[in-house]
């Protein structure tokens, strides 16, 4: 048989019906003071290791006002 890149986890968790195990994280960072509060401005999510998505944040607004509709179907 041949080598394989698959890890120990991910075998197991294959060879009994289940799964197999992946590692999802999220990063935060290049945090900044804005208004007293210190937000991150770059958000990454990576999945076993390779980036997934990231989001660069440019501006924010804490506890908006929202009208009575808002949040009614359309």
């Amino acid at each position: 048989m041949g080598s394989s890149s698959t890890s120990p986890a991910t075998r197991a968790a294959a060879s009994s019906g289940g799964q197999p195990e992946v590692e999802h994280a999220i990063t935060f960072d290049q945090f900044k003071t804005d208004k007293g509060l210190t937000w991150p401005r770059r958000v990454t999510k990576t999945i076993d290791g390779k980036k997934s998505d990231e989001m660069n944040v440019t501006k924010f607004r804490i506890n908006p006002k929202f009208g009575k509709d808002a949040f009614q179907p359309r």
